[in-house]
C-alpha cells in the first residue's frame, strides 16, 4: 500500500512539474553594429536589422540603427537567451544578398544564438 501511495504522489508531482508556465526567459541584449562602406550611396537615410524575431519585427520592416559616425551604424537589442535568430541588414529600404552565416543556422541570412550574456558582435559589413 506505501508502494502505490508513494508512487501516485510522485505521479502527481511529475504532471504538476510537467504543467506548469514556464519560468520568464532571461533576456539578453545583442549589439549590432554594421559598416555600411560597401555601399557605394554615400547619402543613406536608413540602415535597418529584420530577421525572425520580434525583436527585429519578424521579418517586417526591422529595428532601426543609429549612426554613429561615417559608415558605422549601430543598435542594442533585446532577446531571450538561447534563442536562434536568423536576420539580415537592409539600407534604405534594399535586402542584402545572401550573407554567409558562420552559425550555419541558415544558408541565405545571417545568424546568432544568443548566449549568456549581454554581447556585442563583431563589426558586419552590408552584402558580405
Amino acid at each position: 500500500m506505501k508502494k502505490v501511495i508513494l508512487l501516485a504522489f510522485v505521479a502527481v508531482l511529475a504532471i504538476g512539474f510537467l504543467t506548469m508556465p514556464a519560468a520568464n526567459a532571461q533576456t539578453r541584449n545583442v549589439t549590432f553594429v554594421v559598416n555600411t562602406a560597401t555601399v557605394p550611396d554615400t547619402l543613406l537615410t536608413s540602415v535597418t536589422i529584420t530577421g525572425d524575431k520580434a525583436a527585429i519585427t519578424n521579418w517586417g520592416a526591422g529595428a532601426p540603427l543609429t549612426n554613429i559616425g561615417g559608415d558605422y551604424w549601430r543598435a542594442t537589442l533585446a532577446f531571450n537567451q538561447g534563442d536562434s535568430v536568423r536576420y539580415k541588414i537592409r539600407v534604405n529600404g534594399q535586402w542584402e544578398a545572401n550573407p554567409l552565416d558562420p552559425n550555419g543556422l541558415s544558408p541565405d541570412n545571417r545568424g546568432l544564438i544568443v548566449g549568456t550574456a549581454d554581447t556585442t558582435l563583431p563589426v558586419q559589413f552590408f552584402n558580405t
